[in-house]
């Protein structure tokens, strides 16, 4: 019995050791081999071979890993910075660790999918992050801060793309262009124009055109802080199935939306507010533009001929009748948009 019990305990043993052995993994003297996913290189900072470049960190990244990059021998003076492998790009602190392309060209180019970006200043460039042609599936580009950059961020022709929690300042094209995009979030940033551009080349601070669909924009804070500059908000043309809710818009004399060429897109709980209002046109039909706020605006909305079917309905109207009269008879109008009606006008603003 002992014996029996004993020679299968030696078959136990073998079995394990070969497992180990094919998986890679070895005991006793041998060194463990690891995979080369998931490794972290550094860039900056006092630790032993960490990199002085974050391209040369790039190059010798593989696939998965993550470049780190520390803020202490920031600004890091780089431009056309290269990304053609899925990797995470992280920064030490937003605030203090900065890309600085000295206007010599783009910052980030990405050539890649399934790649994040998070923890930068990216400053002086012509674009701060430009994502290639037919690369950039699941990009995520969040808590960065772009300054002086004259487009922000640019995307094409990508599915699951995501802008989060960035900031832009001092842009003077646009901040954030998306083209040709499905499913492309754009949630929480904050985009403050400072600058004029060149108004043939600006087309709006956020740009989402070109038979892409399903852009979702929301909690986004836009505010023009040029007086009589005349630019857009937030554009989308030409494609269909978004939803815009819950964006603050501000200082826009022109558009703070436009629509054109659109359909069955929500836009639900904006803040207009001393800003243009929404402009719908080009033949943009089953839109609903419900429970959004229209306060002090150097206009509130407009509908242009030949577009049909869209819902307006439950938006408050600082300038609806029911709103300055408050006889019962008065909160019973609807409140009248240029070829358009809002049957059902809200008696107080939302909080948005």
């Amino acid at each position: 019995m002992k014996k029996a019990i004993l020679a299968i305990g030696i078959v136990i043993l073998f079995i394990c050791m070969s497992f180990n052995s094919i998986s890679g993994i070895q005991i006793q003297n041998i060194t463990i081999i690891k995979s080369g996913r998931g490794n972290t290189l550094y860039v900056g900072g006092n630790g032993t071979g960490n990199y002085s470049k974050i391209q040369d960190a790039i190059d010798n990244a593989s696939d998965g890993d993550t470049v780190f990059v520390y803020d202490d021998s920031s600004p890091y003076y780089e431009w056309d910075i290269l990304i053609n492998k899925p990797i995470n790009l992280i920064g030490e602190n937003s605030n203090t660790t900065t890309i600085d392309s000295d206007f010599k060209g783009g910052v980030i180019d990405i050539a890649s999918d399934n790649v994040k970006i998070s923890g930068f200043s990216i400053i002086d460039g012509y674009k701060g992050i430009s994502v290639y042609f037919n690369t950039g599936d699941n990009v995520i580009i969040s808590d960065n801060h772009f300054i002086n950059c004259s487009w922000g961020i640019e995307f094409h022709t990508k599915d699951n793309c995501y802008v989060l929690s960035n900031s832009f300042r001092g842009f003077e094209d646009t901040a954030i262009f998306a083209d040709n995009c499905v499913d492309c979030t754009i949630s929480d940033n904050i985009i403050i124009r400072t600058e004029s551009g060149d108004p043939i080349t600006v087309y709006a601070d956020i740009h989402c055109e070109g038979f892409g669909e399903n852009y979702v924009v929301t909690n986004n804070t836009l505010i023009c802080d040029i007086m009589g500059y005349d630019t857009t908000g937030l554009l989308v043309g030409n494609a269909d199935n978004n939803i815009i809710e819950g964006n603050k818009f501000s200082g826009y004399d022109l558009d703070a939306i436009r629509l054109y060429s659109v359909k069955n897109n929500i836009i639900t709980h904006n803040n207009f507010n001393n800003s243009g209002g929404i402009l719908i046109e080009d033949m943009s039909h089953s839109n609903k533009i419900i429970n959004n706020n229209f306060i002090k605006n150097k206009y509130d909305a407009i509908e242009r001929l030949l577009c049909f079917n869209n819902l307006w309905d439950g938006n408050y109207w600082d300038k609806w009748i029911g709103f300055k009269y408050k006889l019962p008879i008065f909160q019973r109008f609807p409140h009248i948009i240029l070829f358009a009606i809002d049957k059902h006008p809200a008696k107080e603003p939302y909080d948005i």
